[in-house]
């Protein structure tokens, strides 16, 4: 473990951190990271065994630290292997995982859009994992608006073949859909509910849906 790895590892508890006035997560930046460290910060992330048996008290806190750092490095290479992870995260029920994924990987922004749609699209993959995929598209339309019409095709193209089995997936896209305010898909949302493929204890039925995008 290299030294500015091992500062990741130490650092322990983020709730115990100092965080500057308006900010969610410390600047984790300012320990020396770059570009140059990405290589080493995936491997981190995606080491299960890692997860497992942490180097150290705070190590348990590494792979938090470390999706996060390579957040804010906006790691374009790190989208793939941090999409990988999803799969690992839901099965272990990190929670810390479910809720920073999207936003590290929104943070990375326009260049994970393909990726995250597919991880959306994969019925091989669980449900979780896909819904990890579904906030995290969301995410990125939120924090980046010039990205909100190809995030929009991205959704248009999965409710023209939505998942017919996963109707809780299929609420939670049309709930991110109305945070969007995705007037532009109501037909497509309108289609969802005629076939019966979605899980109305999430948003409600279709004349709900209708006015919250009035």
């Amino acid at each position: 473990m290299n030294e500015k790895i091992a500062i990741l590892n130490d650092l322990g508890d983020p709730q115990d951190l100092d965080i500057e006035d308006g900010e969610r997560w410390p600047n984790y930046l300012e320990h020396g990271f770059t570009e140059a460290d990405v290589t080493d910060l995936i491997a981190i992330v995606v080491d299960e065994d890692l997860y497992e048996e942490p180097k150290g008290k705070q190590g348990r806190w590494i792979h938090l630290h470390t999706w996060r750092t390579l957040g804010q490095l906006k790691a374009v290479d790190a989208v793939n292997p941090l999409i990988s992870t999803f799969d690992f995260f839901s099965m272990v029920e990190d929670k810390g995982a479910f809720n920073e994924l999207p936003e590290v990987i929104a943070m990375i922004g326009e260049p994970a859009i393909e990726a995250v749609a597919a991880r959306l699209a994969d019925v091989s993959k669980s449900t979780y994992s896909r819904s990890i995929a579904n906030d995290t598209l969301g995410n990125i339309a939120k924090k980046h608006p010039h990205c909100r019409d190809k995030v929009l095709a991205k959704y248009k193209a999965y409710l023209s073949a939505p998942d017919g089995l996963s109707i809780g997936l299929n609420g939670f896209v049309v709930g991110q859909l109305l945070d969007l305010k995705a007037v532009e898909l109501i037909d497509d949302i309108r289609q969802l509910f005629k076939i019966k493929c979605i899980d109305l204890s999430i948003v409600g039925d279709l004349e709900a849906v209708e006015k919250q995008l009035n």
